[in-house]
């Protein structure tokens, strides 16, 4: 191809090429570029922007000899080729390149580089740096080669690709989307209802307002779907699922999940693992399979295990509610006042902090009131009764029972002492002391005033 030849040099010029085939070279100076009709190709220097037109331009960001600047290009019409450093791979910068119309290949080379292919069926080639690639409309490829790159999809004839441990990657998708190899986080955009997969590694997924169905694999997932009644699938993996706003299902499958249907009445299903459920509403329901894993709800409203869990924790500073199941739960109180029940089975019921109401039901159950003055009720078993926290006022034992194997724990790290010489017991009031008449302290009161009781046989210093 025979071209006509223009060259800047060290100061401001001003460029606008012929109807026909041009070469145009700046070099230092603050340049500007429009290319005319022609098959042209311009290398511009650091920094100048860069206009085609009508026909099938080749346009550089930095000429062969100039630094790395931020370049400007603009494809125009036509199929174009814009590069954001010379093709000697010298210069560089944060380069803005805009396909525009026309199946265009844009290049962005070193620097975190922004690419637009526009309209037609563009290539998109990050090379080095943090690149934004939109292919905008057409069937588009899409390569970010190393760093952090950043996909727009819009059409399912897009294809993202990625090398191996190139970045931490992610693309935003307007249509159903399931992420390619080597991609790590997806979210999804605009306010169609639209499906989000992801692949083997440990993806973050994000929905967006809509009813989405998004999908996990084999990693180790995050996943926050946002508004709207959403359908959230774990994997394999240790997977993290937030349902946000709306009524959501959110379904762990195996791995040691975190479920958490955010606000609304949600449906959460842990599957195999030992999995953990996030409850801030009287309708969530949560479903465990038997024999699947040790599972804990923490809730923030009063709330009943339900089968196959055996966990509660109750968070937040309310007086509120806690009942066990038929399984050996461990069930904490919060910083309220709380009523803690366990089941028929073996529990551990700690209240906290306030003044809480503890009962063990039948079991051998341990029952630990915490900071506050605490009624403790064991109910049929051999029940432990557990003293000691540090900042614990006199609980009140309701229903010692020697007969049934009851025993009195003291934890001697809270009374700095491994023995039983200090304590008393006045079975007329019940009260159980520790010390003497210079420096005694009230440990609890044991309400039903056993007359059999002993220091030596029912308590037990751990």
């Amino acid at each position: 191809m025979e071209y006509q030849y223009y060259f800047g040099d060290n100061g401001p010029n001003n460029f606008e090429a012929s109807p026909d085939a041009d070469w145009i070279e700046t070099y230092l100076g603050d340049d500007i570029v429009i290319a005319g009709a022609g098959d042209d190709l311009i290398r511009s220097g650091p920094q100048d922007p860069v206009a085609g037109y009508s026909d099938n331009d080749t346009m550089y960001g930095d000429s062969k000899f100039s630094p790395a600047g931020n370049d400007h290009i603009y494809g125009g019409y036509g199929n174009d080729v814009l590069w954001g450093d010379n093709l000697d791979s010298y210069g560089g910068g944060d380069d803005q390149l805009h396909g525009e119309a026309g199946n265009d290949q844009l290049i962005g080379g070193g620097g975190n580089d922004a690419l637009w292919g526009g309209e037609g069926n563009d290539r998109i080639d990050g090379d080095a740096g943090n690149d934004y690639l939109d292919g905008g409309t057409g069937a588009d490829t899409m390569e970010g080669w190393s760093g952090n790159d950043t996909y727009w999809v819009d059409s399912a004839n897009d294809i993202v690709s990625e090398s191996a441990s190139a970045g931490n990657d992610t693309v935003y998708s307007t249509i159903h989307y399931t992420l390619g190899a080597n991609v790590e986080n997806l979210g999804l955009d605009g306010t169609a209802a639209i499906n989000g997969t992801g692949n083997d590694l440990n993806n973050q997924i994000n929905g967006n307002n809509a009813d989405n169905i998004i999908a996990t694999q084999l990693g180790n997932d995050t996943v926050y779907a946002f508004g709207g009644n959403d359908l959230v699938l774990g994997g394999g993996g240790d997977d993290g699922m937030d349902g946000g706003e709306g009524n959501d299902k959110i379904y762990g499958d195996s791995g040691n999940d975190h479920l958490n249907g955010g606000a609304g009445a949600d449906q959460l299903e842990g599957g195999i693992g030992n999995d953990i459920y996030w409850v801030d509403s009287a309708s969530d329901v949560v479903i465990e399979a038997a024999s699947a894993g040790n599972d804990t709800v923490y809730s923030t409203v009063s709330y009943t295990l339900t089968s196959n869990v055996e966990n509660l924790a109750l968070l937040g500073s309310t007086a509120l509610n806690a009942t066990g199941n038929g399984l050996k739960n461990l069930i904490y109180g919060n910083a309220g006042n709380n009523s803690i029940s366990g089941g028929s089975n073996d529990d551990n019921l700690f209240g906290e902090g306030g003044s809480d109401n503890l009962n063990g039901g039948t079991g051998n159950d341990i029952l630990t009131g915490g900071d506050g003055i605490d009624m403790l009720t064991g109910g049929s078993g051999a029940d432990k009764f557990r003293l000691g926290s540090p900042n614990m006022d006199s609980d009140v034992i309701k229903d010692f029972k020697r007969s049934e194997g009851d025993k009195i724990q003291i934890l001697t790290t809270f009374l700095e002492t491994n023995s039983l010489s200090g304590f008393s017991y006045n079975r007329s009031t019940g009260a159980l002391f520790y010390g003497d008449s210079m420096g005694r302290i009230q440990v609890a009161t044991i309400a039903n005033k056993p007359s059999d009781f002993s220091v030596q046989r029912d308590i037990v210093l751990v």
